[in-house]
């Protein structure tokens, strides 16, 4: 037929249909099974554990009301996709939705969601909502809520994955994990803290963002264009290359460990401190901080802006050269070590040694363009120049 009103007032409703459309209330659970597509209008089922459960046999389920269950709500549509249109809105504690196609502009007001899809996910919530998976085998994953996501389970695209929370945190909880091509992820007054797999990474944070990744990542150059706490730090850890394109930690501190690769890329870091270390790799990086402190197998490498303070840098492969580059003085504050030569160079400003500073190689080379140099050395060969003078 073309619909179907039902109401069942002390009890439940379990039909099996081939009709357009469906509008339904029940004091307990509401079970639809329909040949082909659907439109759900107000659906409620309002008893105590009351769920809804609509499932298409082939065609897809469109929603232009409000479906409400007291428990669970489970969509279902197999050979066809679950939309969502304006004024619709999916409410109940535990939201499953499958589709052969796509899930999209499915709005929702729920504690829990889990969903499948084969062509993109699109999900939108009142409040905070905990995303138990969400996978699709091709197309984009969108995630947004008004407070807290937790991901406990797989979040997972070959194309791009979008997540939003406007109010709270967003964050990977137990196995949660994110896996796609490029992630994008906002908590603009919270904190971002992901397990990821992802390619590359663009993240606003109003705190915090940390980001433990499996295996190589670009940090920023998409979409949002760059890896940014407003107040917060920034740390990542990947177990593959680093590539920076911009990432920017305001007044905090930017931390960067390749435990597998280079840290490398000619984009800027912008923080006061800068730990960044390449267990197995090179360290190449343009920094606007005030403080590095770098360690690295193969040769480290920083162009600074401005003045920076080297708190401790160790360049240990058997090759291995430090070059730092700033566009102010150069501080050394503790040991700045290489396995073969030193070269530091500040212009303008001094090339120092302040406290326990001290630089250790075979050759260093120190140049103060406009100012002096006064370092405490254990090097085999100096060479300096200085508009200064030289200690």
């Amino acid at each position: 037929g073309q619909g179907l009103t039902a109401t069942a007032t002390n009890g439940e409703i379990n039909v099996k249909t081939n009709v357009d459309s469906f509008t339904g209330s029940s004091n307990g659970s509401i079970t639809i099974n329909e040949d082909d597509a659907i439109t759900l209008l107000n659906t409620s089922a309002s008893g105590s554990g009351s769920d809804i459960t609509v499932t298409t046999a082939a065609g897809q389920i469109e929603l232009t009301g409000s479906v409400t269950a007291a428990d669970d709500v489970t969509l279902n549509a197999t050979g066809g996709s679950v939309v969502g249109y304006p004024g619709s809105k999916v409410s109940g504690d535990h939201l499953n939705v499958t589709s052969t196609g796509l899930i999209a502009n499915l709005y929702t007001d729920v504690t829990s969601v889990a969903a499948s899809a084969g062509f993109g996910i699109d999900i939108t919530d009142d409040s905070a909502l905990i995303v138990e998976s969400a996978t699709t085998t091709t197309g984009d994953i969108t995630l947004y809520a008004n407070n807290t996501i937790t991901i406990n389970g797989s979040v997972s695209t070959p194309e791009d994955v979008f997540i939003n929370s406007y109010n709270g945190n967003v964050l990977t909880s137990g196995s949660g994990n994110v896996t796609g091509d490029r992630l994008q992820a906002k908590a603009q007054f919270g904190n971002v803290t992901l397990t990821t797999d992802v390619n590359s990474l663009s993240a606003l944070a109003g705190g915090d963002i940390t980001i433990a990744e499996n295996d190589a990542i670009s940090l920023g150059g998409y979409a949002l264009y760059k890896v940014q706490s407003y107040t917060g730090n920034v740390n990542v850890t990947a177990g593959g290359t680093i590539t920076v394109t911009n990432v920017v930690a305001a007044d905090a501190g930017v931390t960067l460990n390749a435990t597998s690769g280079d840290i490398t890329g000619s984009g800027k870091i912008t923080g006061d401190n800068l730990p960044a270390t390449a267990a197995n790799g090179a360290l190449t990086v343009h920094t606007d901080v005030n403080t590095f402190t770098g360690s690295a197998n193969g040769t480290i490498t920083v162009t600074e802006d401005d003045g920076i303070v080297l708190a401790a840098v160790n360049a240990s492969g058997a090759t291995s050269d430090i070059s730092v580059t700033a566009g102010g003085t150069s501080n050394v504050t503790g040991a700045v070590t290489a396995n073969d030569a030193v070269t530091l160079t500040a212009n303008p400003g001094d090339v120092l040694t302040t406290g326990a500073g001290k630089v250790s190689g075979q050759d260093f080379t120190a140049t103060a363009t406009s100012g002096s140099i006064d370092v405490a050395t254990n090097v085999a060969a100096f060479t300096g120049t200085a508009n200064g003078s030289i200690t």
